[in-house]
Formats: C-alpha cells, structure tokens, sequence
C-alpha cells in the first residue's frame, strides 16, 4: 500500500440518523474515485462498509466499518456510523478520533433526532464539521428547508458551500460557491464545468456574501478589511476558510444525490482542498501554543 504523509490524510467520521444515506454516501463516493468498480448499493447488499449479514439483511449499519479511497493524491478514510437510536452511541468513538465530522442529513426529512445527538457528541469533543444534504433528486427533497431546520436546531453558521441546479428529479447539477463555478454530472458522476445558471443567481451572490462575511468573522484583521473594503478578494477568502472550519465558525454544507451520483465529485474535491486549509491552521494553532 502506497504509504501517505499525514497532510495528505483526512480521516473523517460520517454520522447521522439512521437511513440518511451514509452508508451509500460513502459507497457512492468510493465508486465515483475509482476506489470500487462496482457501484455497491445499500438495496442490494453491495456496500463496502455494510459487510455483515445483519446489516446486509435489515438495510441499516450496525456498527461501526471503515473504507478509503484516494483521490488528487490524498488518502480519505471514512469511518461509516450507525445512526438508528439502539446503535448510535458507535458514532462517539469515531467522532473522538475523527479530524472532521460529516454530518448527513435527508434532504426530504431534514434534521432528524438522531442528528441532533450526534452533533451534541460532535460539540462534546469539539470537531469541526461539515454538512451533506443528500437524496436532492427525491421527491418533496428541498435543501431550503434542510438547511432552515439545521440553522434553527443547531444555531451555528450553517452555510452552503455547492448549491444544486434543478430540483428532484431535475437535479443534474451544483454551483460551487467557493469558487464561483458551476458543474453538470453525467450518469457515472463525472463533473462538465458550466455557466452558472441565470436563474437563482441571486441566491448565489447572496450565500457568497454570507460566506465572506464569516470568514472576515475568524480573524480581527479580516474584519477590518472587510469593514474598509466592504467585501474580501477570493484570495483572502479561499486562504481563511480552514480557520473558520477549525474554530467552529463556520460549517460548509453540500448538495449531492448518492443515487445519481450529482454533486459527489466535487465533494470529494472540497474534502482535499478545505481539509488541507483546516491542517494547516490546526497544526499553525497547536505550534503557536506550545
């Protein structure tokens, strides 16, 4: 096995309610990177993570399992959680010793109890986090919704990073909102930069200042920059979102369908590029304290 630095690993815990997507989250993933050649499928007892046959029989992860794939040369380790009320305690080992959480959340359903639990276990020892809407091509799925309930549950500043183009089954697409760019996905979850739509493109310009201004919220000077400027240059942004990551100011949520494979290639590309930044601020706060 190709042996990895630690600044090109990111060891994640994916948690959340039972029956969100986690498991086919993962699977979907690990397809998508070439780390599968099969598309394993939580209906047909494919998965990686869900190997045992309890797990295979009632459709829902039982304990705690663990995948990787590698992708722009990084090395992601993904510890799969249960999230049903009987086994969802598994999910605070993995949290203590995950470097970031993945919280999944049904974009039908929205934030559901369970969630609520493990983001407690999540704020307990501190660990930064992300968010992933899925199941946006479902019927009566909307992220506004996802996102307005997460915002009035959690109270933290919960703030898209992708955006979806269309809507249930029209859902082909995201715009990265970091970036300012927009993707299209065929049916192998292979991403086609695009313009960014006309339509909506005020929430895109809105969710982009909302952005900037979070960011200028993790560092005194930022502030003052952005108080003087009225905005922040991509470049002072991109710099600072670790910062915002690691100090629990902000937590970047994603668009994606794990069953048609939208929105996955670019999460994957976050997860390198943001978890990089979040490294280095990491390893820059544990020097400057010692």
């Amino acid at each position: 096995m190709k042996a990895y630095a630690t600044e090109f690993i990111r060891n994640l815990a994916v948690i959340g309610h039972g029956d969100v997507g986690k498991t086919q989250l993962i699977s979907s993933l690990l397809y998508v990177a070439g780390a599968t050649p099969r598309w394993g499928k939580v209906e047909e007892g494919t998965t990686v993570t869900d190997y045992e046959e309890d797990s295979i029989a009632r459709r829902i992860t039982l304990n705690t399992s663990l995948a990787h794939l590698e992708h722009r040369d990084t090395k992601i380790n993904f510890i799969d959680t249960p999230g049903y009320a009987a086994f969802v305690a598994h999910a605070r080992p993995a949290i203590r010793t995950a470097d970031c959480g993945i919280v999944v959340v049904d974009g039908v359903k929205g934030v559901e109890v369970q969630t609520e639990k493990v983001w407690a276990y999540a704020n307990e020892f501190m660990l930064p986090r992300m968010m992933v809407v899925s199941k946006l091509d479902k019927e009566h799925s909307d992220i506004g919704i996802a996102l307005d309930g997460a915002h009035n549950i959690f109270k933290r500043a919960i703030v898209p990073f992708t955006l979806p183009i269309g809507k249930e089954h029209n859902f082909k697409g995201v715009v990265d909102v970091v970036h300012l760019k927009a993707y299209q996905f065929d049916e192998n979850g292979k991403a086609k930069e695009i313009d960014i739509p006309a339509e909506g493109r005020d929430v895109v310009d809105k969710t982009r200042e909302r952005l900037v201004e979070l960011v200028a919220e993790s560092d005194d000077a930022l502030m003052e920059k952005y108080f003087d400027q009225g905005t922040l240059e991509g470049s002072d942004v991109l710099a600072n979102i670790g910062k915002a990551i690691a100090n629990s100011k902000l937590c970047p949520v994603f668009a994606v369908s794990t069953t048609t494979l939208v929105g996955l290639s670019t999460l994957l590309d976050h997860f390198v590029e943001l978890f990089s930044l979040y490294r280095m601020q990491r390893t820059q706060t544990f020097r400057s304290s010692a």
